[in-house]
């Protein structure tokens, strides 16, 4: 009697559940099961006892076939070596009697002389060790000077050392009457300023001091201290007499 009460009491206290509690209670349960059984049904089936004898055989076979395959590297190596040696190319004159082994000479570079106040980027960049970068940079810095007076002024540029200089000076020759002059009492501030040996505040000073007399020369310059001595010895050969 009591075991039926209880079962009443459970039964109606599971009605009073709203329909959302009651699926809830239902999913809970399922939910409990299946964390019960469902690993029973999942886990792989006993693989027994471990075959050393098996296992071994099984190490062995895979040996013999990284020996096979190096063997067959090896002579496959061998075999490539052999034919590309001159031994082998004699074996086969004696056999087919047609094959003239000749080892390849890479023929030398042609030298080329060229004007270093003329040449275009193309022509510069026959000289050896020359490439389009420095063939680009030695035509632009030529036309800032106004063309190069001696070969070592190559050596202004960025990335030119002492060592390329001496090398491309067996190809590259230099004449000092291709310089465009420049007239200190004459010329524009703004062409003063884009010589490289002049630049901005230097050209300023020359157009200020030009105010002072018309006729304006480079010791004028050195002794108002408008240009620093250094300087006006490389400008000279760019100058007017």
């Amino acid at each position: 009697m009591k075991k039926q009460a209880t079962l009443r009491r459970a039964v109606s206290t599971l009605l009073r559940f709203t329909r959302d509690e009651q699926m809830g209670l239902i999913l809970l349960f399922l939910l409990v099961l299946s964390v019960i059984f469902v690993p029973h049904f999942m886990l792989p089936s006993d693989p027994g006892p471990l075959n050393f004898e098996e296992l071994k055989r099984h190490i062995d076979s895979l040996e013999q076939v990284g020996e096979q395959a190096e063997y067959r590297q090896a002579s496959f190596s061998e075999n490539r070596q052999n034919s590309r040696s001159p031994a082998a190319f004699r074996k086969a004159d004696t056999v087919r009697g047609s094959i003239d082994y000749k080892p390849f000479v890479r023929p030398e570079a042609i030298e080329v002389e060229l004007d270093l106040n003329t040449a275009d980027t193309t022509e510069l960049q026959q000289v050896r060790g020359i490439g389009g970068y420095y063939a680009r940079r030695i035509v632009e810095y030529r036309t800032r000077l106004g063309g190069y007076f001696h070969i070592g002024q190559l050596m202004e540029i960025q990335g030119i050392d002492e060592e390329r200089v001496l090398r491309w000076q067996k190809q590259l020759k230099v004449n000092p009457e291709d310089v465009r002059k420049i007239d200190l009492s004459t010329t524009g501030e703004e062409e003063l300023r884009q010589h490289p040996y002049i630049g901005y505040y230097t050209a300023r000073g020359i157009i200020s001091f030009r105010k002072t007399q018309s006729v304006v020369t480079l010791d004028d310059l050195v002794k108002n201290n408008i240009i620093a001595e250094d300087a006006a010895e490389r400008l000279a050969p760019y100058l007017t007499d």
